[in-house]
């Protein structure tokens, strides 16, 4: 190749270079470009933009106004539209006009007509009832009782039995007496050899009373005697026959030692823990008595499609000196919070501004007027809250639900549905828990 050629080569992969570089550079550019009107505009419409533009009734939080934000993605002037809306009529609730309630900006029936929005509007209301005190999660429960094997330690025939099913025995109590002549023969050979075994070194001596506390042994097992007071569940053997070593001539249920056994929902793991206090019903004896978490298992387990961890619980009493028997089936109430005084409403009937918490109150029953209260809290939970003051049994609160819930109500078939909800549902039957419930 002649040089010409080959300084030709060179420039034109010079100038390749270059056209890559600037194609390069461009790119680069544009999508920067981009990218930086993307984040202005995403700034732009953000929650703390937006609020501080006042944009943002208090009401409306980040995680609502996200799920608000991605359904108007596309047409962000829309967003704020529904936000303004949402503004104008709150601030008529709080002017003391009609209470309409909290509009529901992705309802499937909202009309656009030009830059307004037609919304439906719905609330719920929650009457502030006695005897709510205390929150807990309510679980259907097992009264268990172990059940013991008695096991013949040696193989004769049965001489006589002296139980039947049903019968009550106490620790050691004879359960059967077994063939012992056998036994009896070898206790006494062993005891003679050991007898005359002074004149044998230590070690044969040693062996000797091996023996006779194995012969001796042997011959105590030819009475079956019960481990524990229980109840005999059944017995397995018919005298006459013979038994084996190893198996089981009757079962005993321990009724001493029973327990409560459960299962939990993965959704409420989180809130159980060893000690935590149990109120257990036992509806079809009209007793009740209390307990406490003694084991969580370690494992989950899949039960009907649904995550579940098993639990047991200590009873402070014996169910069956009541006259319970093992195998039926209990309510139990793990109690989350026990609340002292005050009235007890859920979470989601308070609400915050600058000046402190507050509830919602209908000025007259039936009315649609509301009038906006300051009240004092006491403990709260994930669900409930205690009001100390500034509501009373009687009253009924005004609740505002949530962008979801509001989406659910508005899309049934009863526009105009105003019910009661929250704490008080579901309570169970007797019970010195009060009520509310999961």
């Amino acid at each position: 190749m002649s040089e010409k050629e080959k300084n030709r080569k060179k420039k034109n992969k010079k100038i390749l270079i270059i056209v890559i570089v600037l194609l390069v550079i461009a790119a680069g550019g544009f999508f920067s470009y981009k990218f930086f009107l993307s984040n202005n505009q995403k700034d732009e419409y953000s929650y703390e933009s937006l609020k501080k533009q006042g944009l943002i009734p208090d009401i409306i939080t980040e995680e609502r106004f996200e799920i608000m934000k991605d359904q108007f993605g596309d047409d962000p002037e829309q967003l704020i539209t529904m936000l303004e809306n949402i503004s104008d009529n709150i601030a008529e609730t709080f002017s003391g006009q009609t209470m309409r309630g909290m509009m529901n900006p992705f309802s499937s029936r909202a009309s656009s007509t030009g830059d307004d929005v037609e919304l439906e509007e719905i609330y719920l209301v929650y009457p502030v009832t006695q005897g709510v005190n205390s929150e807990y999660i309510s679980i259907t429960g097992t009264l268990e009782a172990e059940t013991r094997d008695v096991i013949s330690k040696i193989s004769a025939d049965i001489l006589e039995i002296f139980v039947e099913e049903g019968d009550f025995v106490t620790e050691n109590s004879t359960i059967a007496t077994l063939d012992d002549i056998d036994y009896m023969i070898d206790y006494l050979t062993a005891y003679n050899n050991y007898e005359n075994s002074w004149d044998l070194s230590e070690n044969e001596r040693k062996l000797q009373e091996l023996k006779l506390l194995k012969a001796e042994n042997d011959l105590e097992y030819t009475i079956i005697k019960s481990p524990i007071n229980g109840i005999v569940s059944s017995v397995n053997v018919n005298e006459g026959e013979k038994i084996s070593n190893e198996s089981a001539a009757v079962e005993i249920v321990d009724y001493e030692n029973v327990y409560i056994s459960g299962i939990i929902d993965e959704i409420d793991i989180g809130k159980i823990y060893e000690g935590m206090t149990a109120q257990v019903i036992f509806l079809n004896y009209d007793i009740e008595m209390t307990g406490e978490v003694s084991f969580i298992s370690p494992v989950a387990e899949t039960s009907g499609g649904v995550v579940v961890v098993s639990i047991e619980i200590d009873l402070d009493e014996n169910p069956y000196e009541k006259g319970i028997i093992a195998g039926v089936s209990c309510d139990v109430n793990l109690l989350i919070q026990d609340f002292a005084g005050g009235n007890v409403v859920p979470s989601n009937t308070v609400y915050e501004d600058e000046n402190g918490k507050y509830v919602l109150k209908q000025t007259e029953k039936d009315s649609e007027s509301t009038e906006k209260v300051y009240v004092e809290v006491g403990e709260e939970t994930e669900d409930n809250v205690q009001i100390l003051s500034g509501i009373q049994i009687g009253d009924t609160l005004v609740i505002q639900p949530d962008i979801q819930e509001t989406l659910r109500l508005n899309d049934s078939n009863n526009n105009d549905m105003i019910m009661p909800m929250g704490v008080g549902q579901n309570r169970p039957s007797g019970g010195n828990f009060g009520g509310a419930s999961k």
